[in-house]
């Protein structure tokens, strides 16, 4: 037991016995055994009580939480400390190509599909379109350099029509003087006979239409297809 009344651990005393003994000029208690407390001693605290002489983090655990929690932000990416809650990251840099030009960050958009004057009709004179149709197939390309004049041959029909007259029109007219093309399962091929260069007929393909169903190419015009007036007009009805 201490001499200050069972105190254990160390011989400190009472905080008023402290405070009287501080208080004495000669720093010296009136108590047997008692011991030095003045103030101006170094060694008033215990040593063990005393600060750990560390960073400002371990004498402010709040400040070290913060700091611990910003560190762990920036390895993830999100806003350094002092920008506001809802500031998004800066956008990546643009990479360059090749030729020294950025990329875009988005492709372009497609091309808008050229949209074709409408005709009115009632002004508009037609033209004469001569259509020449089959049963199984085309006619050879020697066929139609037999043909000469405005008289209408076997397996002609002569049609009067406008530029913007799709192949679905075209083929109800085929309709009327073709008993094959009637057929619900019958199928008719459309190509453009034209001359080349050297005055030979050329033949090319332009579109097929079902007799019952709607297709692709039932839009096409006959301004789509490239025709000009002269050109013939082969169907293949199959």
């Amino acid at each position: 037991m201490s001499a200050y009344g069972g105190y254990r651990g160390y011989d400190r005393p009472p905080m008023d016995d402290r405070m009287r003994g501080s208080s004495r000029r000669d720093g010296h208690d009136d108590r047997a055994g008692g011991r030095n407390y003045h103030s101006s001693r170094s060694d008033a605290v215990p040593s063990h009580r005393e600060p750990r002489e560390r960073g400002d983090r371990d004498r402010d655990p709040a400040a070290r939480d913060r700091d611990r929690g910003a560190d762990r932000g920036a390895e993830r990416g999100a806003a350094p400390r002092g920008a506001p809650s809802g500031a998004m990251p800066p956008p990546p840099p643009a990479t360059a190509t090749a030729g020294g030009s950025c990329a875009a960050a988005l492709p372009p958009p497609p091309a808008a599909k050229p949209v074709e004057p409408a005709i009115d009709r009632m002004k508009v004179c037609p033209l004469l379109l001569r259509v020449f149709h089959r049963q199984g197939g085309h006619h050879r390309l020697e066929e139609f350099a037999r043909v000469t004049g405005r008289e209408e041959i076997d397996d002609e029909v002569q049609i009067y029509t406008w530029p913007d007259a799709t192949l679905r029109e075209l083929s109800d007219l085929v309709k009327e003087v073709q008993p094959a093309a009637r057929r619900p399962t019958s199928r008719m091929g459309f190509a453009l006979v034209y001359p080349d260069r050297r005055g030979h007929n050329v033949m090319r393909i332009v579109g097929q239409v079902h007799s019952s169903r709607s297709g692709e190419d039932d839009t096409k015009t006959l301004r789509a297809i490239k025709f000009q007036t002269g050109d013939y007009l082969s169907v293949a009805v199959l």
